[in-house]
């Protein structure tokens, strides 16, 4: 904080000649106004940055969160700048030490920092549920996709910066005290935050127009987007992955469950047919048809992890074949005549229907 500015220490540190500040028109006691009323409301303004930033801590999808506030020689430097530039909004032209708080609305600067790209969708949500921003700007290059999604917004103003500059600006207000204040948010990448830092590190004061520095910043801003781009795709690699294993161990509780059922029906007819030990040949005979029907469904027991090249999931048209064989062939009276063990032809049915029922989504075919 630069407190206790002459008019003197402003213009050398500006830059500023004789001839632009008298063609300026700008009465230094008005921004020696304006700086003294802003000294006095730092407390305010600390207290209301740390206000935002403990606020927007608790959002999703946030990693960090930085905030500053605009030194007194910044402020009066960009009144001085915004005053003489003939394009600027006419708000500045009347600035004065009663409305330059809502006028210059980034004394208060919030940064916010994410992982991935696509986390900054969350974030507006979370900013836009939290205040109402009076101004939405996104910043972005060609191809960025979700900042692009961002700026159709309704209420969103889009630039394609001329440097590569990513980033999404909120103005937001609040009134944590008496005086209405206003702050800025800047959301964007932790890659996108360090190609920016460098960029403002290096270009200023003293390289801003140099062409060659400009190219290798140029060059440093795709890599950075590049970056970006990896990272969102391994973030997906890995959820793909961990989707498909989920799946494979799905299939292999499937088969294990489908294996439980047929070697239990197989047991009960193994058991029938002991029970059947002394009975007519032609019992046996069938007996052993409905074994061997039941062992033709049962997979292999070597089948491999995720492998269904030589495994046929029962259908509803398998188990219609085993009734079928019983039905015909009255397999529940025999069993009812010998049922020492209570084996009944239903409970072998009902058995083969529940077991079917787990795998009621496979092929039929």
């Amino acid at each position: 904080m630069v407190t206790g500015l002459t008019e003197e220490d402003f213009r050398r540190r500006a830059n500023i000649s004789d001839e632009q500040w008298l063609n300026s028109k700008i009465n230094w006691e008005d921004l020696k106004a304006i700086e003294t009323h802003y000294n006095e409301q730092q407390k305010s303004l600390r207290s209301a940055a740390e206000l935002i930033s403990s606020r927007i801590r608790d959002f999703p999808s946030v990693h960090s969160v930085r905030w500053r506030i605009k030194d007194s020689f910044s402020l009066l430097k960009k009144i001085y700048r915004k005053k003489t530039d003939p394009k600027a909004a006419e708000k500045w032209l009347t600035v004065s030490s009663d409305n330059y708080l809502s006028v210059v609305t980034d004394l208060i600067g919030v940064r916010v920092l994410h992982l991935l790209k696509s986390e900054c969708i969350a974030i507006d949500n979370a900013v836009r549920a939290t205040w109402d921003p009076s101004e939405v700007i996104v910043y972005s290059r060609m191809g960025d996709a979700v900042l692009n999604a961002i700026a159709e917004m309704d209420d969103v103003r889009s630039v394609t910066h001329s440097n590569g500059y990513r980033s999404i600006h909120y103005i937001i207000h609040l009134q944590p005290e008496k005086s209405v204040l206003t702050a800025e948010l800047q959301v964007r990448t932790i890659f996108q935050e360090g190609w920016s830092e460098i960029d403002h590190r290096v270009k200023y004061p003293d390289f801003s127009d140099d062409p060659l520095v400009a190219y290798f910043l140029d060059l440093f801003n795709g890599l950075a987007g590049s970056a970006d781009d990896m990272g969102s795709f391994l973030m997906d690699l890995i959820q793909s992955k961990l989707e498909t294993d989920t799946e494979a161990k799905q299939a292999q509780e499937i088969i294990k469950s489908q294996n439980d059922s047929l070697d239990s029906i197989n047991k009960q007819l193994i058991e029938l047919k002991e029970l059947k030990a002394n009975s007519d040949k032609e019992s046996q005979k069938i007996i052993g048809k409905l074994q061997s029907e039941i062992n033709d469904l049962l997979p292999s027991r070597s089948t491999p992890h995720l492998s269904t090249k030589n495994f046929k999931i029962p259908t509803a048209l398998d188990f219609a074949k085993i009734g079928s064989v019983i039905e015909r062939n009255k397999l529940g009276s025999a069993a009812r005549t010998f049922g020492t063990k209570n084996i009944l032809t239903s409970s072998l049915l009902g058995n083969a229907l529940s077991s079917h029922a787990i795998f009621s989504d496979g092929d039929d075919d």
